[in-house]
């Protein structure tokens, strides 16, 4: 269990990422980012000041760099703290949420070459896919959910329209 934001004393246990399913992990820990309004350290600009503060006193920007400050050490801390012990020597240098961030998402989410690869099982798996004869719509369905979720989890955009193809064209050949 870790408590996320000081300001929001929210215990939750995290997800723990070992070096494999990133993408998975990933979107969990962008859920966590969301729900402690960390998202804008992580993906957006990092620690980077927002353009338009120069018409903040100079108290305002010192109180605006703080909370940012913090944010970042809060997001760093979620991501430290739900990496495997195996994992984290590969962030240990990081000195902001946005670096340690960056550095998994290079090293595990592969670019657009390992991410294409890694879409060829469950694109393949989704278009083979088909219900058997002893399976219940209920299972196949199922079936077909993961299929999806698997093949949206590294990148294919599947449509709903497709899904419906599918399962019909399935269903009309028991």
């Amino acid at each position: 269990m870790a408590t996320a934001n000081s300001s929001q004393s929210i215990s939750m246990p995290l997800p723990i990422f070992y070096g494999s399913d990133y993408d998975l992990w990933g979107k969990k820990m962008m859920t966590l980012f969301k729900s402690q309004n960390l998202t804008d350290i992580i993906v957006e600009e990092g620690l980077n000041k927002p353009t338009n503060i120069s018409i903040l006193e100079e108290a305002q920007q010192k109180e605006l760099d703080e909370v940012r400050t913090q944010k970042d050490a809060s997001a760093l801390y979620l991501i430290q703290q739900s990496l495997a012990i195996t994992i984290f020597p590969r962030i240990s240098e990081a000195s902001t949420a946005k670096q340690a961030w960056d550095t998994l998402k290079k090293e595990f989410g592969g670019d657009s070459k390992v991410r294409t690869i890694r879409l060829q099982i469950p694109r393949r798996e989704l278009e083979n896919i088909k219900m058997k004869y002893s399976e219940t719509v209920k299972d196949y369905h199922g079936r077909v959910k993961v299929a999806v979720n698997q093949t949206r989890s590294v990148g294919e955009n599947v449509t709903d329209q497709r899904i419906v193809e599918k399962f019909l064209v399935s269903l009309t050949r028991k």
